[in-house]
């Protein structure tokens, strides 16, 4: 931890949907002694979120170099919800390595990591920066348990070359979500295939697999912890509902590749600013399970995060992720993952903030 600076930790775009939902978590978990404060860029709607929360605020805009140096000068970590990341993230990161600040975020935009990767990750190893891009719920559930999964073959003396990620989940969409997406689409941006698209029956759950539209990005991280290919999948009770799903998905991604389908989702989707009800998300919750392939009673490992995922887990995995950047927990420096970086640390305090919970066949 950075004693010489004035905070220990800033949520920036704090005044948007899931960043006033990282705000009120933090300050339900955070230590007496932790000094935190949050920015952005509207000092009317700041100001009123720091006085209903007793914290202190700074003006930053995305755009503003001079404004984002006195952000990342005065802390020692910065916790990003101010996407979408590629319209508004870049010059934040570079202020955080220029000013040694450590940094985490909710960015499931692979292509930007990559480019933020290639453009500054010299620079953030020279300084000694740690820099972890999707850190909620894209992609902290799927980097650690697959680490935990891994480490449980290894102790049982094998080795697999190949396992899958299971969902089942219950959750609303917000318009900062929707935005990147639309985003993403606007602007052409190939988006990774996922490892093993398709419908196809999980006999050792007795349910069916179907496509899930962030597995290419969990996918890519744990790729970067490991030389064992993982897929993801969502589960469904039988295979007519995973065709459906499968269709679903489908039309989504018609409507996304045309200006008119995107004006449709703008419509009738969730605004920026906008999510889902307070009792949604407390009613929400994932249920993600780790299965190795082509084995009889195959190893399982199963994570249950109470909440709606994208929008209770994701900011509890984001201000976790924070607190133990602050606690200088990190391992690995430069642009890295929740796995590499935190691993077992963050991990356990997940556990011991019954952020989640696991059980496992082998136990």
């Amino acid at each position: 931890m950075r004693k010489n600076r004035q905070f220990d930790l800033i949520i920036h775009g704090a005044t948007g949907f899931t960043g006033r939902l990282a705000v009120r978590e933090l300050s339900n978990v955070a230590p007496p002694d932790l000094r935190w404060a949050i920015s952005g860029r509207n000092s009317k709607r700041l100001s009123a979120l720091a006085t209903e929360f007793n914290c202190e605020f700074l003006i930053a805009d995305a755009f503003s170099e001079s404004q984002l140096d006195e952000l990342t000068q005065s802390c020692s970590a910065v916790l990003s919800c101010a996407g979408p990341f590629a319209s508004f993230g870049e010059k934040l990161v570079a202020a955080c390595i220029k000013n040694k600040c450590h940094y985490a975020d909710l960015t499931g935009e692979s292509h930007w990591i990559e480019e933020m990767t290639t453009k500054y990750g010299t620079d953030a190893l020279a300084n000694e920066v740690t820099l972890i891009p999707s850190s909620g719920f894209d992609s902290v559930p799927a980097s650690l348990g697959a680490q935990e999964f891994l480490k449980r073959i290894a102790l049982e003396g094998r080795t697999i070359k190949s396992f899958g990620g299971y969902y089942s989940m219950r959750g609303g969409l917000n318009g900062g979500t929707l935005a990147s997406g639309l985003k993403l689409a606007e602007d052409k941006i190939a988006v990774p295939k996922s490892m093993r698209p398709g419908v196809f029956k999980v006999a050792a759950l007795n349910k069916y697999a179907t496509d899930f539209v962030m597995a290419p990005i969990n996918e890519r991280v744990v790729s970067l912890d490991c030389n064992v290919d993982y897929h993801e999948h969502l589960l469904m009770p039988n295979k007519l509902v995973a065709h459906l799903v499968r269709g679903y998905f489908e039309l989504m991604g018609w409507l996304m590749s045309s200006s008119v389908g995107r004006s449709v989702l703008r419509k009738l989707g969730p605004k920026p600013g906008e999510g889902p009800s307070a009792k949604t998300i407390a009613n929400g919750f994932v249920k993600h399970t780790f299965l190795e392939d082509e084995r009889d009673n195959p190893l399982r490992l199963t994570f249950t995060w109470p909440g709606d995922p994208g929008n209770a887990v994701t900011v509890r995995c984001l201000i976790h992720t924070g607190l133990a950047l602050v606690d200088g927990e990190s391992e690995t420096i430069g642009f890295t993952t929740p796995a590499a970086a935190l691993g077992n640390t963050l991990l356990q305090r997940l556990l011991d903030a019954e952020v989640c919970s696991y059980t496992c066949n082998s136990e």
